[in-house]
């Protein structure tokens, strides 16, 4: 599963790694005395990836609430999404998804925010019932759920790690404690681990899979070493070590650098697998009894300077999550710190697809050659990666000059909307820049409609309000808090407003919608005080009840007026500002998901979206007409407001 290092001046890592849809070349020497001949027909041509990189990832609590967290504190997007499975988990009588199939809702969600599943499948028996074949079933049902999320394709892959930390009396498997007596399974432990191998790649495709066998750095008094535990090298594509700097906890541990934690386990591992990758399958630090922002320096100090070592994935959960009283959590402080570690690499998450999402990059030359593409970035030297792609060598450029990521996808260089999040009972706001930040801040207040729209005719746009108690509009032309730079009134108390440029001349005004009524008043100009705002024309559309939406449904530039019925999941759109029958009605959603129109992947005519609050996810459809969510993202709370817009670079 690996290739031979190389003999070259200076170190360089030669190790094959799956991650997002890929076939990571991360580069590493391992020492000369533990290289490894391999047969023609299991070597893996690799490609060194620039300046070294390493790969990072992290556990959160929610992918869907805590991606956009995680992205802001780090500094750049993760890489791997660090997931933990049952083999019991997917309860088939429920009908919620995260229940009924919670393996493919947590692969998901990771997925969606742009990070490959590391998923640490878990068992709450011991290692001998798992090798006599008693659990299989389970397994397999397992195993069916994954299969089931590969199968929607658009290169989804995970690496699987079974019965992770064997070698601690924290699992019933491979060593643990029973009447205050140490009971060691490691024979049947390598065989169960060897079993659920097999029943693995049985079921799944082996291009999309890979398995890490992941011991704890140390074992447990009593429960012997590593190797009593490892289940060969044809078993295991990748070694996972979980290794936790404790500090001066009150059970008598001491603060220990993360040489010390992990130096001691990489040795050992060198010497009965020197010809795999590592990484830190679990890793994080305490904050007590030294400086948590020092260790995190160190850490990926160290992890650039081992040989074997390819990335890490942080614990980013807190204390009460993990039920115990540690801090693992990378809070503010702590930001600098991890944003200038050295040579963090992002590993692009999708493959380009017929859809127009492309992968995560910068400007730069794109080369694909055989069944490896590789990636070198003109802006950022120190990024590159490779991935499983075609089978055809084939070149060209990309022609973004920006880097424009959005929850894990890059928005293609036409002008496609990316997706923000209003607290509509604080007037937070959550809106991604297309540097791949995100922008928070506070605009408006509980009872006021958010809007969306570019004020100043300069591409790209910015917040405003209309506040239905006295027909104000409060608009901005920054993504900043501040003063709102438009303030008029138009309509009357208790109407509804809309945002759009309604009559295709590159500017966004504001337009009233009558729920009492039906009645839409297009408006083209933005107001000024309490001077009268004209109005353009007006029309009846709906009916009382009917939510509002504005896009450019048919691509020709002018926004009208769509409706959405919650009660029914019917969505009608006009296609000129005109009483009329709609132009187009389709049914789309459930009663009680919130709609917003936008421009999903061609840059061409807006389609519709719907925020389902009760599953946290957003389902977008690439054609207005009637079928299933072409893509589903997971993020946000129940309480979140979706809006769509081009924001500002």
């Amino acid at each position: 599963m690996g290739s031979k290092p190389s003999q070259a001046r200076g170190r360089h890592r030669h190790v094959r790694f799956m991650v997002a849809g890929a076939l990571i070349a991360a580069a590493f020497a391992a020492a000369p005395a533990y290289a490894q001949e391999l047969a023609p027909e299991h070597q893996q041509t690799t490609i060194v990836a620039p300046a070294e990189p390493i790969l990072v990832g992290a556990y959160v609590d929610d992918w869907s609430g805590d991606a956009l967290r995680v992205v802001n504190e780090k500094g750049q997007p993760v890489s791997i999404g660090g997931l933990f499975h049952t083999i019991d988990e997917n309860n088939t009588f429920s009908r919620v998804p995260e229940q009924s199939d919670r393996t493919g809702w947590l692969l998901e969600r990771s997925w969606q925010q742009g990070a490959t599943p590391f998923s640490n499948l878990q068992a709450d028996v011991s290692a001998s019932e798992i090798a006599s074949g008693r659990h299989d079933a389970a397994i397999n049902v397992w195993l069916d759920h994954v299969d089931a999320w590969l199968d929607r394709g658009e290169g989804r892959r995970l690496t699987i790690a079974p019965l992770q930390e064997m070698n601690g009396v924290w699992t019933p498997y491979g060593c643990y404690e029973r009447d205050n007596q140490i009971i060691v399974e490691a024979d049947d432990y390598v065989s169960a681990f060897r079993r659920v191998h097999d029943l693995t790649f049985a079921r799944l495709d082996p291009d999309l899979v890979q398995i890490s066998w992941a011991p704890n750095n140390e074992s447990t008094a009593g429960c012997g070493v590593l190797a009593d535990y490892y289940p060969g090298s044809e078993y295991v594509d990748v070694v996972g070590i979980s290794a936790f700097n404790f500090g001066e906890a009150p059970d008598g541990s001491s603060w220990r650098l993360p040489s010390e934690l992990i130096g001691p386990a990489a040795d050992q591992l060198r010497l009965i697998a020197p010809d795999k990758p590592y990484l830190l399958a679990q890793t994080g630090s305490s904050e007590v009894g030294g400086d948590k922002s020092a260790w995190i320096v160190d850490l990926f100090d160290f992890v650039v300077s081992d040989p074997n070592l390819v990335g890490l994935i942080w614990f980013d959960l807190d204390k009460f999550e993990v039920g115990a009283d540690m801090d693992w959590e990378i809070e503010p402080h702590h930001r600098d710190a991890w944003r200038q570690s050295p040579d963090v690499d992002y590993v692009f998450p999708m493959a380009f697809d017929d859809i127009g999402f492309a992968p995560a990059i910068y400007d730069g030359a794109v080369t694909l050659a055989g069944r490896l593409a590789s990636i070198v970035l003109d802006s950022e030297p120190n990024c590159g990666a490779e991935w499983s792609f075609v089978d055809e060598p084939v070149g060209f450029e990309i022609a973004s000059r920006t880097a424009l990521r959005s929850g894990g996808y890059a928005i293609p260089p036409l002008p496609v909307d990316q997706v923000g999040l209003i607290d509509l009972e604080t007037g937070r706001w959550l809106v991604p820049r297309r540097t791949g930040e995100v922008v928070e801040f506070y605009f408006g207040g509980q009872g006021d409609i958010p809007l969306v729209g570019d004020w100043d005719c300069d591409g790209f746009d910015t917040p405003g309000l209309f506040r239905p108690s006295d027909a104000s509009v409060h608009l901005t032309n920054d993504l900043v808090v501040g003063p709102a730079t438009h303030n008029f009134f138009v309509g009357l108390p208790g109407d509804s407003a809309l945002a759009g440029d309604f009559d295709n001349d590159g500017c966004d005004t504001v337009a009233i919608y009558r729920p009492s009524t039906g009645e839409v008043f297009v408006i083209n100009e933005l107001g000024e005080g309490v001077q009268p705002v004209r109005v353009a024309t007006s029309y009846h559309f709906g009916e009382p009840g009917d939510v509002p939406f504005v896009g450019d449904f048919n691509g020709d530039g002018m926004e009208t007026v769509g409706l959405y019925r919650p009660s029914s999941g019917y969505v009608y759109v006009r296609h000129e500002h005109l009483t009329g029958l709609a132009d187009n009605e389709f049914y789309f959603g459930d009663p009680g998901d919130r709609l917003v129109a936008g421009n999903w992947a061609d840059g061409l005519a807006d389609t519709v979206a719907v925020y389902r609050p009760t599953d946290r996810a957003f389902y977008m459809r690439f054609t207005n007409d009637q079928g299933p969510a072409d893509q589903v993202l997971y993020f946000g709370e129940e309480r979140w407001h979706p809006v769509a817009g081009v924001f500002e670079v």
